[in-house]
């Protein structure tokens, strides 16, 4: 329930920030390390907003912080993996992936071949475990939290490591 929150939080937060005075976002993105861009309805020759009414639709679930899992009839590749199944929350998200498909998760980029190390650790600097640990060559990388966290502060910090420097990367994550 915890990542949903989040998860539902950040959403919000997304939303309302352009209500809030922000009128400097930008409309369009990318490519990122893996080509990938995007471009907003409210772009000239950005995809026309179209809504469709979803009341017609199949009703897979109705409880309160439920996933279904939804196959659907192709594979596609995205950021480095094929997925063919969607994962769907009742609380309206949905996702790809592991178990539940919508892990929280840190998204790092490595600049050089390194030995790479992903610790979360809580604000108290007690360790929570990691991450991940191994060589990896310079890219664009996702790493699942797969850690089921109580309300709290924690951080995530990334070290990469080569024979003459050392990349750090730290990211704050509030549980809720």
């Amino acid at each position: 329930m915890h990542k949903y929150l989040f998860i539902l939080l950040l959403s919000i937060l997304i939303m309302v920030s352009p209500l809030l005075g922000n009128t400097s976002r930008s409309h369009t993105g990318g490519p990122d390390g893996f080509g990938y861009m995007w471009i907003d309805s409210d772009t000239t020759g950005g995809p026309v907003f179209q809504w469709v009414n979803a009341t017609d639709g199949t009703i897979i679930g109705t409880g309160d912080d439920e996933y279904f899992t939804v196959p659907i009839d192709f594979t596609f590749n995205y950021y480095g993996f094929d997925y063919d199944t969607v994962y769907v929350g009742t609380n309206g998200i949905i996702g790809f992936g592991s178990h539940l498909g919508i892990n929280v998760g840190f998204n790092s980029s490595i600049p050089t071949e390194s030995n790479v190390e992903i610790d979360i650790h809580g604000i108290d600097g007690r360790s929570f475990g990691t991450l991940f640990s191994g060589n990896r060559k310079s890219g664009v990388y996702h790493t699942d939290l797969n850690k089921k966290l109580s309300t709290g502060i924690y951080f995530i910090q990334l070290k990469a490591k080569t024979s003459t420097n050392i990349y750090k990367k730290t990211a704050k994550l509030i549980v809720l």
